[in-house]
């Protein structure tokens, strides 16, 4: 009675087909078999008729059962651990490639009767992937990246350049390098990583690159049996850049007349006042010796304390003292104008430097020189009051 009950269950069982696609380089592909009730001791394969050994996948209630699965789906393939408990079936494939295209068949037996749940065909596209680099002349290399997933043959990695004759820039046959009908421009400075086989990694690296290095690089991998894979790199190679003299030039000048402003500015700071006071005192009658003469007071604490002491003998000298003290505090003030003003000027030729230097790094025409006397245009009105500032002493 129990035997019936299961073909009944077996016989009800719907069969289920769906088309899948997805491109060579995704993780993983999950092909969905399901079913509403699960038989008694159930065995689930998943099968591809196509291959010698069709076997993709096998599941018992003692787990996996995997000692006739093809090998190249070894540790590639897997299943829910609770998958004849629920009814889920689904296989995950991971990392697949072009040959893993064909009709999978999710197949479920119980007591030597079989029934099929689910078909997929699964198609597996290589995907053209393109990429474009910068470098500048002088580096020490580039590494042109072209990756494959899964080596799962004999396979041959080939670089080549087709403006060139003859094209080929690398090749790589199996493990070694077959440089038979490379290029001569290239000798000696091309290299791939010892293993490919193992991890995928066919990228290239390109040592020394020059100018004339700068084109489309195809990267063309054939597996045998397989569609072949290919990157495209698109390699520029730019000259090394450097600073424009007319850059330095001007930096130097402002630097100097910086330099030369504040120092002209201080002296006839100073060089006024003491002709400005030197007279005061020749005209006033207060001498230099008649101060000299007078009880030292301690300054130390308060600088002016001694001509407020003496403001009613020496006026004007007390008030010269007190003149200076304001006059220095002014002088700061004034110098503190000074430097703001040229740090604006400076930043903002830096800043046009720093515009000029992305300009050139994206191809962009500017013209150094003529563009340097617009900025200066611009900022006419900081040198217009620098020159208030360094006149009105």
């Amino acid at each position: 009675m129990k035997t019936l009950v299961v073909l009944l269950l077996l016989m009800n069982v719907s069969q289920h087909a769906s088309a899948l696609e997805v491109y060579e380089g995704v993780e993983s592909v999950l092909l969905l078999c399901k079913d509403t009730s699960v038989p008694l001791d159930p065995t689930l394969v998943w099968t591809r008729h196509d291959l010698s050994l069709p076997v993709v996948h096998q599941r018992n209630l003692a787990g996996d059962e995997l000692r006739a699965q093809n090998q190249r789906y070894r540790r590639r393939t897997s299943m829910k651990t609770d998958s004849l408990r629920t009814g889920d079936f689904s296989l995950t494939l991971r990392n697949p490639i072009t040959s893993d295209s064909g009709t999978y068949t999710c197949t479920i037996t119980a007591f030597g009767n079989e029934r099929t749940l689910a078909g997929v065909e699964l198609q597996v596209k290589v995907s053209h992937q393109v990429f474009t680099m910068e470098v500048y002349e002088g580096a020490e290399s580039a590494l042109l990246p072209c990756h494959i997933p899964f080596v799962s043959g004999p396979t041959t990695g080939v670089w080549s350049r087709y403006d060139l004759n003859p094209p080929t820039v690398h090749q790589r046959q199996q493990e070694e390098d077959e440089l038979t009908d490379q290029n001569q421009r290239y000798r000696d400075r091309t290299s791939m990583k010892t293993d490919t086989l193992q991890t995928g990694d066919f990228s290239l690296t390109l040592r020394k690159p020059h100018i004339f290095d700068s084109g489309n690089y195809t990267c063309t991998i054939r597996v045998r049996g397989e569609e072949p894979r290919l990157t495209d790199v698109q390699l520029q190679v730019k000259e090394p850049y450097t600073f424009p003299a007319e850059a330095s030039v001007i930096l130097a000048v402002l630097a100097i007349a910086a330099i030369v402003g504040l120092g002209v500015y201080l002296w006839k700071l100073f060089y006024r006042e003491v002709q400005t006071w030197t007279n005061k005192l020749h005209t006033g009658g207060e001498g230099a010796d008649c101060y000299l003469s007078e009880e030292v007071v301690d300054g130390e604490e308060d600088p002016l304390a001694l001509w407020k002491l003496h403001e009613k003998h020496f006026p004007l000298m007390s008030h010269m003292a007190q003149k200076y003290e304001f006059c220095l505090e002014g002088m700061f003030d004034l110098l503190f104008l000074c430097v703001s003003v040229l740090m604006k000027l400076l930043f903002g030729l830096f800043l046009y430097i720093f515009i000029y230097l992305r300009c050139a790094k994206s191809h962009r025409t500017l013209n150094f020189t003529s563009e340097i006397f617009l900025w200066l245009l611009e900022n006419i009105f900081w040198f217009s009051n620098l020159f208030v500032v360094w006149s009105s002493v």
